[in-house]
């Protein structure tokens, strides 16, 4: 009879061990192994979609900063927090007004207990092993914060090109001239065409008719009553041709003569302006 009651005992020890282990195996009230959350680079990647990166930099604090421009050329800053806080910054490139977009990566920390109701009927026998609890997902979020960039203004200036340099020619109104053949009077030798034009005479010619019968007051007895005897400078060493005044029906004629060139300098203005190392502009 001892035998059978001790029989019966071992079968309810190694049942109720059987029970409580696939108790175990299940998961406690319910909880499952949550999903993956985003990292700081999957949303740094999101963030500079349109954005084109041209400088990486590290503040004060040791956090990384991306500096670029977006497809509006809006300058644009991404810092990545140690605490892992990702903050956008847009500065207008008209306005210069910013405008922030605080992303904060949530952290999971895998803690999950698991309890056993043990019977106080059941003992376990020294050659069961435990199985160890399941770590259960507890997800904490960061509180949002954020940060002010302090603009550190440089001043700045550059010479603007209003006109570019050029050269003016001068003129003056002068009496219009014009190379002649020279014709001489045969006796007293006076250039008639140089006559003609002082004396007011329409041509050298009538001057001459005039000259050599006395009537023009610059009498030529050599030559009175020899009307049109002219002679060429090469007959007595003077020159053969000249320049000579222009008239026009005993007027005489102005053309204007360039003389010079004046030459004048380019000419500048100097704009001003203050600029931070981000590209912030006023």
């Amino acid at each position: 009879m001892k035998k059978i009651l001790a029989i019966l005992l071992t079968v309810i020890v190694i049942a109720t061990i059987f029970i409580g282990c696939s108790k175990e195996s299940e998961p406690v009230n319910g909880t499952t192994e949550p999903s993956s959350v985003e990292t700081v680079d999957e949303i740094v990647d999101n963030l500079t979609e349109d954005v084109s990166i041209e400088d990486t930099t590290t503040d004060e604090d040791g956090n990384e900063v991306l500096v670029g421009k977006d497809t509006d050329d809006n300058t644009v800053e991404i810092k990545k927090d140690k605490d892992g806080k990702v903050t956008k910054t847009v500065t207008d490139k008209e306005t210069g007004k910013k405008t922030e977009q605080t992303t904060t990566v949530s952290t999971t920390k895998k803690s999950e207990t698991a309890t056993k109701k043990k019977s106080e009927e059941t003992t376990k026998k020294p050659e069961t092993t435990a199985k160890k609890p399941a770590s259960q997902t507890q997800s904490t979020t960061v509180p949002k914060t954020t940060s002010t960039h302090t603009h550190k203004f440089v001043k700045k200036s550059k010479q603007v090109l209003v006109k570019a340099a050029w050269d003016e020619d001068i003129y003056e109104t002068k009496q219009k001239m014009e190379e002649m053949q020279c014709f001489y009077c045969s006796g007293c030798h006076v250039d008639c065409i140089a006559e003609a034009n002082r004396l007011g005479y329409s041509n050298y010619q009538e001057f001459h008719v005039s000259h050599s019968m006395g009537m023009d007051g610059l009498s030529c007895p050599q030559t009175y009553g020899n009307g049109y005897q002219m002679l060429l400078g090469t007959s007595f060493g003077a020159p053969t041709s000249k320049m000579y005044p222009v008239y026009e029906n005993g007027k005489p004629v102005y053309e204007k003569v360039k003389t010079g060139t004046k030459h004048h300098d380019a000419e500048y203005r100097t704009e001003y302006w203050e600029e931070c190392s981000c590209g912030a502009k006023r």
